[in-house]
């Protein structure tokens, strides 16, 4: 998991309608090991790792809260046009 491999991937998916989110999750054994043991990738003991796992998560929250704020405005703007 290289800078360079990641930053090429977001290049790709900046091409592509699909949203692109803040951090990445590399491969590493302490999330396989977390995992292996039921664990989320945030159990993982060490810092940095369960930070990047944070991050991701995080964004993964931001970016449905965001969608859900889109659909309720535009939903919103359709309602009042049909009154």
């Amino acid at each position: 998991d290289s800078e360079r491999e990641v930053e090429g991937a977001r290049e790709y998916l900046r091409q592509t309608p699909y949203k692109i989110l803040d951090g990445n999750i590399p491969f590493r054994a302490a999330y396989k090991t977390a995992m292996d043991q039921g664990k989320a990738l945030t159990e993982t003991p060490f810092k940095t790792l369960k930070e990047k796992a944070d991050q991701i998560a995080q964004s993964i929250i931001d970016a449905i809260a965001d969608s859900v704020k889109r659909r309720s405005a535009t939903n919103g703007k359709l309602r009042k046009t049909k009154n």
